[in-house]
């Protein structure tokens, strides 16, 4: 009953209802699927269907993928590594995330970017060596930062 009442009162205000049927999905993603990118317009019947496609290489989650596998928080030192940040914890580039202790010294492990601990890729207490990748942080938004 709501659904028609909504319908009603969309049409009223000039503005034209039509469902898709899983046949028209199926047909327009069959259409879709051959196109690599660029604009496409589709009409059949009184269905329309307008889309920009973009390839996975140009598209602006590319960069920040290749951003986050390339930036790693690698360890300044040989020793023992024990984590001060837990794994879903957001942090400054200023903030040091772990220490590395060897007999008569401890060395702070601080990251090269803003961002958020995924994971450990050393569990705490574990042996590194200098320039051990510690951790892949996940880039975060300049927003955070200045509102910390």
């Amino acid at each position: 009953m709501k659904q028609k009442e909504t319908a009603s009162a969309t049409e009223e205000a000039g503005h034209s209802i039509s469902t898709l049927t899983y046949a028209d999905v199926h047909m327009i993603l069959a259409l879709l699927r051959g196109w690599d990118e660029g604009a496409v317009s589709l009409r059949y019947n009184e269905l329309a269907v307008d889309a920009v496609i973009v390839s996975p290489e140009s598209s602006p989650w590319a960069a920040r993928t290749d951003l986050a596998s390339q930036v790693q928080i690698r360890s300044p030192a040989v020793g023992v590594f024990t984590p001060r940040a837990s794994v879903g914890t957001l942090f400054k580039s200023t903030e040091a995330i772990g220490v590395v202790d060897a007999p008569g010294r401890s060395t702070s492990v601080f990251p090269p970017m803003d961002g958020k601990l995924v994971h450990l890729a050393v569990a705490g207490g574990g042996f590194v060596e200098s320039d051990n990748r510690v951790a892949p942080p996940e880039p975060i938004a300049k927003e955070w930062c200045n509102a910390r």
